[in-house]
C-alpha cells in the first residue's frame, strides 16, 4: 500500500503518492475516484463541494497531490502554478510535481519538448518559409495589419516576430 496523505482544504479526500485520489466521504468507506482525462489532456476526478452535497466541481489531480504533498503555496507577488517536472500530464507521482512560476513552468515545457519554439511548437500556425517572408515584410515596412491579414494571424504577433520573442 502506497502512503497517502489528506488533501488540505478537501476534508475527507486523500492523495496517494503514486497520483491516485481516494474519498473517504461516503459513510468512510475507501473509494478511488476515477480520472478522466480534461480538454487539455490532463487527469481530472470530480469532487463534491461537501459530504452528502450534490454540487460535483472537477479538479485536477496534480493540483490535489502537490496540496497534499507539497502544501499550499506560498502567496508570492508572482502566479504560482504547478509543473510537471517531466512533461508526462499523467505522471501524477508526488515527486514528478511542483509548484513554481510561470517561467519556471515554460523552460521545463521546452526542456522536455511538449512546448517548442519555432516549427518544435505544437500550436504553430506558419511555417518557416513564411517567418522568413513575413520577416522579409517586416523589413520593407510593411504595415503590420497588412502582414497580419494575409497570414491570418495577429498584428501584436507580426511584433513578437520582429524583436524574436517568437520563433
Amino acid at each position: 500500500m502506497t502512503e497517502e496523505r489528506e488533501v488540505p482544504g478537501y476534508p475527507g479526500i486523500l492523495a496517494t503518492a503514486d497520483g491516485r485520489i481516494i474519498s473517504l466521504r461516503t459513510s468512510g468507506i475507501r473509494r478511488e475516484l476515477a480520472q478522466r482525462k480534461n480538454q487539455d489532456g490532463y487527469l481530472c476526478v470530480n469532487i463534491k463541494d461537501a459530504p452528502g452535497r450534490a454540487n460535483k466541481k472537477k479538479i485536477v489531480v496534480h493540483r490535489l497531490v502537490l496540496l497534499a504533498w507539497h502544501g499550499v503555496p506560498s502567496t508570492q507577488s508572482v502566479r504560482v502554478v504547478s509543473r510537471h517536472l517531466d512533461g508526462m500530464k499523467k505522471n501524477n507521482c508526488k515527486d514528478n510535481l511542483r509548484w513554481g512560476t510561470d517561467k519556471e513552468n515554460h523552460a521545463d515545457s521546452v526542456l522536455h519538448g511538449t512546448q517548442g519554439r519555432g516549427m518544435k511548437a505544437t500550436r504553430r500556425k506558419l511555417t518557416s518559409q513564411q517567418v522568413a517572408e513575413i520577416r522579409s515584410m517586416i523589413a520593407r515596412r510593411v504595415p503590420y495589419t497588412q502582414i497580419a491579414g494575409r497570414f491570418m494571424i495577429h498584428k501584436d504577433y507580426v511584433y513578437q516576430l520582429k524583436v524574436g520573442r517568437a520563433w
